[in-house]
This record gives C-alpha cells, sequence and structure tokens, in this order.
C-alpha cells in the first residue's frame, strides 16, 4: 500500500470513529432530554408520580429513594441536576444551596403516647410539656431534628423510624412519646394523640435547580400544580395504585453519580 493509500485509509477511520462517537452522543442527549430522575426520603411524600406517568408516558421516569443523613450531598446533586426533583420538606439548608421550593401540603404535628402516659387526658400541649419525657420523632424529620436540637428547652429527643403498630407500642412504653405528622399518623395509628400546639408546622414540596436544563422539570412543576393533581392530599401517597406502580420501577438507594 502507497503512503497515500495509508493516509486516505487512516482519515477514514477517523471519520468513521468520529462519526460513530457523534451518534452515540446525540442518542445519549436524546435519552437525557426524555428522562426525570425524582429523589424522595419515603413514598408518602412522592407527588402524584403515578398520574405525571400515565400522562408521560413518554418520559422515562427513575425513583432514587435517599436517606436525609446526606442532605448537603443531596441537595448537591440537585444544585447540578443530577437529581432533577427532589420531594421532602422545606429546611433551611436548601437555602445555602440556593434551590426553589414550590409546597405541596402544611402538616401540623401531634405527640402520640399511651392511655397510661400523664398526658394522655388533654388534646393539646405545649411542646415544653414533653421535655420531662422520652421523646422521639419520625427520622425523616429534619425540621423537627433541628428544632429538638436547637431549642432552649433540654429535649431527650432519638430519631425512628415507625414502621407498623408494634414498633410504636414498643416505642411508647415505659412513659415515651412519639412526634410525628397528624394527618398520617393519625389515621394508621389508633394511639392517644396530642395536638402541639406551639411546635413548627412542616411544609413538604418539591425542590429543584432554579436554572436547571432539563425541560421535563417544568412539565412535572405544571402538572403538580393542576388542580386535578393528587397534591397535598395524603391518601395518594399510599394509594395501592400508586404503591403497584412505583414497585415496577427501579428503587434504590441514593447513587453517586444519578
Amino acid at each position: 500500500m502507497c503512503e497515500f493509500q495509508r493516509k486516505f485509509t487512516q482519515c477514514v477511520s477517523s471519520a468513521l470513529e468520529s462519526l460513530e462517537q457523534g451518534i452515540e452522543e446525540a442518542r445519549q442527549i436524546s435519552i437525557g432530554a426524555n428522562k426525570l430522575v425524582i429523589g424522595y426520603f419515603d413514598i408518602r411524600e412522592l407527588v402524584d408520580i403515578a398520574g405525571f406517568m400515565q400522562e408521560n408516558p413518554d418520559i422515562r421516569i427513575e425513583i432514587v429513594n435517599l436517606s436525609n443523613e446526606q442532605l448537603d450531598d443531596i441537595y448537591e446533586d440537585v444544585r447540578h441536576s443530577r437529581i432533577d426533583i427532589l420531594s421532602g420538606e422545606r429546611t433551611h439548608l436548601m437555602e445555602q444551596y440556593e434551590l426553589v421550593f414550590v409546597p405541596t401540603r402544611q402538616e401540623h404535628l401531634v405527640a402520640m403516647c399511651l392511655d397510661s402516659h400523664p398526658l394522655a387526658g388533654k388534646s393539646e400541649v405545649t411542646t415544653a410539656e414533653l421535655a420531662p419525657y422520652p421523646l422521639y420523632f419520625d427520622t425523616r424529620g429534619e425540621v423537627l431534628r433541628e428544632f429538638f436540637s436547637q431549642s432552649d428547652i433540654s429535649f431527650d429527643a432519638h430519631p425512628i423510624s415507625i414502621t407498623d403498630g408494634n414498633t410504636l407500642y414498643r416505642t411508647l412504653l415505659h412513659g415515651a412519646l412519639f412526634v410525628g405528622e397528624a394527618s398520617y399518623f393519625q389515621k394508621e395509628y389508633s394511639f392517644k394523640s396530642i395536638l402541639l400546639s406551639d411546635s413548627p408546622d412542616i411544609t413538604f414540596g418539591v425542590i429543584y435547580a432554579p436554572h436547571t436544563p432539563n425541560a421535563q422539570v417544568g412539565k412535572y412543576l405544571a402538572y403538580i400544580q393542576d388542580p386535578n393533581a393528587q397534591v397535598g392530599k395524603y391518601p395518594a401517597y399510599i394509594q395501592e395504585q400508586e404503591r403497584a406502580q412505583l414497585t415496577a420501577l427501579s428503587l434504590r438507594t441514593h447513587p453517586t453519580d444519578v
């Protein structure tokens, strides 16, 4: 093969390689353009994902189960659009990352106890009245974590995950109290519940980066602000239909790179 033929062959091979690389990059961009990564801490926080999927079958949705112990890393992922949408509660920390918060519902807090507890006869108490007793609160509660740790009142408060009635019963033994969201814990469990008159309300919503390059974020925001979307009504978070559709997706722990 002469020198001209060798150089021509190299040139054609290089051009074909570049073309294949360009096609693959275009394919990946196309896939990403129709993908929405939604992070959440608890399935109850997801805002009508099933309905959005039904209306937008062309959008590939990836659901990522997160731990609020990694909150700084998670907010960083949202800021850089590695997570497009985060479902969770409003916290002071998100302001440091300049994230946008769209509220969907607000929750009052209750203290739950056994009928034998000294506070069981009351329908409403202040948080100061909880101080003499062991306290537990929902592990998802970043606002509660901040409130109990930064309060001028000394609380013996610990986060705990309540998954069933037996777990809650064992938690309430020996005079303990559990603090959680009124609409869920009052509905799911039949223990005595007492309204906290001066505790902070918890606002749930969706969080995203203000300059996100993903156009699907706008579609999702428009959907959840539609009056027909199941937003702010607690049964929507625990419907069997919602759960069934979500189990068909890939639920996994927080990735290092989405």
